[in-house]
């Protein structure tokens, strides 16, 4: 097995030589941020109809590869490491412990499960973050465990998770613990395989500092990469840290910007409320002369089937702003202008996302090599049953 260090040093060094490519994030974006430095390509997404646009946006990879033709320079480099693929297409049944689990998540825990299958046999199990325990149980149903015992900070999901283990039979404990602070050696001790499924950022990355020590298998899938992360920089391992690319809170977000591939209503509702938050903030702009963005909360679902103004004074109320009635069909038509441009140049970013995952990956798992783990990641499952696809398989050297 081949050290991740080298394709994380030249993957990384790549990334940050076309930062100008991923960075700009389309909707501050005015105009195009890329008219002087990247001209063709500039001239290229111009060239794309609206139809070519939605299709790209459709599937990343599509994206990745129109990319490809008009910037290949910056490209190549890029493609030079890929994750290992489990081949293994499933036909998943739903057998009686699946009860509860929903679909697509059972489908996940099974691929999940299937990367434990080649390791060594280890009879004693730590699962992180586990909810109510859906990993942990099956993979105690599946894998024949001595003990099985789940840490999780959400005391109704420890209890509810300890019923559903007693359903079945099984002897799967839970521990209601904050795993992002330092525990205590006779939890860390409980399972010689250690894993999580869909951890968030700083929750991982705990995980992994923490079960390094103790562990002989560590078996991650990580998520949300910016969440729960302190400081401006979340680099783990010695290697990344010799890298110019800075891991900060807008890069760890760049691998979830997903697009929306719901049905025409979704697609409505979406390219409504875009287009009006980029209405609101023009007219904000204007009457405020504050020409920094502000960011809005979440809005009811239900303003967008209304009349625009209901959404500038609700969003004017939200930052403070006094609301005088305004015709604001103006606005809209600007800010559904924008929105169509921001789409096209979103291709970029939804091209160049993936690279990003794969560079935060490879800190990980270089980090746990340098704890002395033989390291390897794998694209687990297909992309339409989770986007977050990739794990970590690694074990004690």
């Amino acid at each position: 097995m081949s050290s991740l260090k080298e394709p994380l040093l030249k993957l990384g060094s790549a990334l940050h030589a076309c930062r100008h490519l991923w960075q700009p994030e389309p909707f501050l974006c005015a105009t195009s941020p890329w008219e002087q430095s990247e001209p063709r390509l500039d001239a290229e997404l111009r060239a794309l109809t609206d139809a070519q646009v939605e299709k790209l946006l459709a599937e990343p990879t599509l994206c990745t590869q129109w990319l490809k033709t008009v910037v290949s320079e910056q490209i190549e480099p890029l493609l030079a490491w890929q994750p290992d693929v489990q081949s293994r297409q499933r036909l998943i049944c739903q057998p009686p412990i699946a009860a509860g689990i929903p679909g697509r998540k059972w489908q996940q825990i099974n691929y999940f499960s299937d990367l434990i299958e080649p390791l060594s046999p280890l009879s004693t199990h730590l699962d992180w973050c586990s909810g109510k325990g859906y990993l942990a149980t099956t993979l105690e149903h599946n894998h024949n465990l001595a003990s099985s015992h789940c840490l999780e900070i959400a005391s109704n999901l420890c209890s509810a998770g300890r019923v559903r283990a007693e359903r079945f039979n099984l002897k799967t404990h839970f521990h209601c613990c904050d795993v992002l602070q330092p525990l205590a050696e006779d939890l860390l001790t409980l399972g010689k395989r250690q894993t999580a499924l869909h951890a968030c950022g700083g929750l991982h990355r705990s995980m992994l500092k923490q079960a390094s020590s103790t562990a002989d298998q560590i078996i991650l899938a990580p998520c949300c990469y910016h969440l729960f992360n302190e400081g401006p920089d979340s680099r783990l391992s010695v290697a990344a840290g010799k890298l110019p690319l800075s891991f900060d809170p807008a890069t760890l977000r760049v691998p979830l910007l997903e697009t929306v591939t719901g049905g025409a209503r979704v697609q409505r509702l979406r390219a409504t409320e875009l287009s009006w938050r980029l209405a609101y903030e023009a007219w904000r702009k204007e009457v405020t002369g504050d020409t920094n963005y502000r960011p809005l909360v979440s809005a009811p679902k239900a303003i967008f089937n209304q009349d625009p103004s209901k959404f500038f004074q609700w969003a004017a109320q939200q930052h403070g702003v006094q609301w005088h009635a305004v015709d604001t069909l103006p606005y809209v038509r600007a800010g559904r202008a924008q929105f169509l441009r921001n789409e096209r140049l979103g291709i970029v970013r939804q091209g160049l996302k993936r690279f990003v995952e794969h560079v935060i990956l490879l800190d990980l798992g270089c980090y746990l090599e340098e704890q002395g783990f033989q390291t390897s990641i794998v694209e687990f499952c297909p992309r339409d049953i989770t986007p977050r696809n990739l794990a970590i398989v690694a074990v004690r050297s």
